[in-house]
C-alpha cells in the first residue's frame, strides 16, 4: 500500500493508482480499507463497469459467494479483466467458507497458466492442510518454497505444518531462518518457542517469548503462548493477566478463554472458572451453528434470514470484520434490514479505541435506522 501511494505522488494517473488501491486493499484483507478504496476510485471518474467489478472481487474475497458465483465465467473469460487477480479473490473466498473443490479447480486451472508462479502451489497446501491431508499439503508447500524461496507464507505454513505433525525438529530451522529475517515476526516466534517446549527446552521456549514480547508489538498468538507457559510453570497469576491481555485483543480466542477458566480455577475463583467455562461452550456451540448455516445458505443464497443468522454469528463468535463484510452484503441487497444496520451500529460504536472511520460509520448506520423510522 505504500508503494501504491508513493505511485500517486508521482504523479501517475490518478484512476490507475486508485485502481491499484483497491487491489492492495483487497491483499491486506481490510474491510473498511477496500471500501474507503473503491469509493476513491469512484471519485476519479473510473468507468462504472471498473467499480463494480471491485466491489464483485471483493464480495468474492469476503466469501459473500451467493450473489456473485455466477459471475466467475464471465469474468475469467473478459479479456479485458486480469484473470490471475480474479482467481485469487474467489480462491480467497472459496476457502473461507470451506468450499475446497471449487478452491482446487481454481488452483489447477492456475498452474497450468503459470507453472512457475508459487501461489497455486501455496493455495493447494492450504487446501489440503485444512482437508488434513497433510503429505499433499506438504508437497504444495515445498513446491512453492522451490518457485520463490524468499515468499515468508509457505515457509510458515510448512513450519507450522511440522510441528503440528510432531517435526518440531524440522520445524525449529524454518521458524529460526523466518526470525533471524525478521525479529518482529511473532508467528515464528512462537512456532520456535513451542518447538523448543516440545523438544523439552521450556527455558529456551520461555526466552524467546520474552524476547519478542519486549521487542516490539503485544499479539494475541504471542500473549497466549506466553500466558500458557506461565500456566505450565503454576504461575497462574501472571499467566490469567496475559490470557486477559490477548482476549482484549482477540475475544473470540476460545483456547485463551478455557486457558484463563482453567487459571481461574487453580486461584480459587469458582464463580468466574465456571462462567469462563460457559462462554467456551457457548462461542463452540455459535461456531458449530455457524458451518451449519453456511452449508445451507450455499443452497439457498437469496435466504435473507439464513444470511442474517450466520452474518451475527460472524460477528459475535469470529473475526468481526468478517461479520461487518457479510452485515453489509444483505444490506447492499436490502437497504431497509433494521437487523443489519442495528448490528453494525453496535458493533461500530463498540470499536475501541474509536477511529474516524468507526465514527463514520456508525453514524451512517445511526441514520439509516433514523430514516427506516420516518
Amino acid at each position: 500500500m505504500q508503494w501504491v501511494e508513493q505511485a500517486g505522488i508521482a504523479g501517475h494517473s490518478r484512476t490507475k493508482v486508485a485502481k491499484l488501491r483497491c487491489l492492495a486493499a483487497r491483499r491486506i484483507g481490510d474491510p473498511q480499507l477496500v471500501r474507503d478504496a473503491i469509493e476513491q476510485f469512484q471519485q476519479t471518474g473510473a468507468a462504472e463497469r471498473e467499480i463494480e467489478r471491485e466491489k464483485i472481487l471483493f464480495l468474492a474475497q469476503s466469501g459473500e459467494l451467493a450473489q456473485v458465483d455466477h459471475l466467475l465465467s464471465s469474468l475469467l473469460t473478459d479479456p479485458d479483466h486480469d484473470n490471475r487477480d480474479v482467481s485469487i479473490s474467489y480462491l480467497i473466498g472459496y476457502l473461507r467458507v470451506q468450499r475446497y473443490m471449487e478452491a482446487g479447480l481454481l488452483t489447477e486451472a492456475l498452474m497450468k497458466d503459470a507453472p512457475d508462479d508459487p501461489f497455486p502451489w501455496y493455495v493447494q497446501g492450504k487446501v489440503f492442510a485444512l482437508q488434513q491431508s497433510l503429505n499433499r499439503a506438504e508437497e504444495g508447500f515445498r513446491k512453492a518454497i522451490q518457485r520463490s524461496p524468499r515468499w515468508r507464507e509457505p515457509r510458515l505454513e510448512l513450519a507450522h505444518l511440522l510441528s503440528d505433525s510432531h517435526r518440531q525438529r524440522e520445524a525449529i530451522p524454518l521458524y529460526d531462518a523466518l526470525l533471524q529475517e525478521d525479529r518482529q515476526d511473532r508467528d515464528a516466534a512462537v512456532g520456535l518457542a513451542e518447538c523448543f517446549k516440545a523438544v523439552g527446552d521450556p527455558a529456551q521456549g520461555r526466552a524467546i517469548l520474552e524476547a519478542a514480547l519486549a521487542n516490539g508489538e503485544q499479539t494475541p498468538a504471542l500473549l497466549i503462548s506466553l500466558g500458557r507457559t506461565e500456566f505450565e510453570d503454576g504461575s497462574w497469576q501472571k499467566a490469567a493477566g496475559l490470557l486477559r491481555q490477548a482476549l482484549e485483543l482477540q475475544p473470540w480466542a476460545d483456547d485463551a478463554v478455557f486457558l484463563l477458566a482453567q487459571c481461574e480455577r487453580q486461584l480459587g475463583n469458582e464463580e468466574s472458572a465456571d462462567r469462563l467455562f460457559a462462554q467456551v461452550s457457548e462461542v463452540r456451540e455459535g461456531i458449530a451453528r455457524l458451518r451449519t448455516l453456511q452449508d445451507q445458505v450455499a443452497v439457498q443464497p437469496d435466504n435473507e434470514p439464513l444470511r442474517l443468522e450466520a452474518a451475527l454469528l460472524l460477528l459475535k463468535y469470529t473475526d468481526p470484520e468478517d461479520g461487518v463484510v457479510a452485515l453489509q452484503a444483505i444490506i447492499d441487497q436490502n437497504p431497509r434490514c433494521r437487523e443489519a444496520h442495528t448490528a453494525l451500529l453496535q458493533y461500530f460504536e463498540s470499536v475501541k479505541p474509536a477511529t474516524e472511520g468507526s465514527k463514520r460509520q456508525a453514524e451512517m448506520h445511526r441514520d439509516a435506522l433514523l430514516q427506516l423510522e420516518e
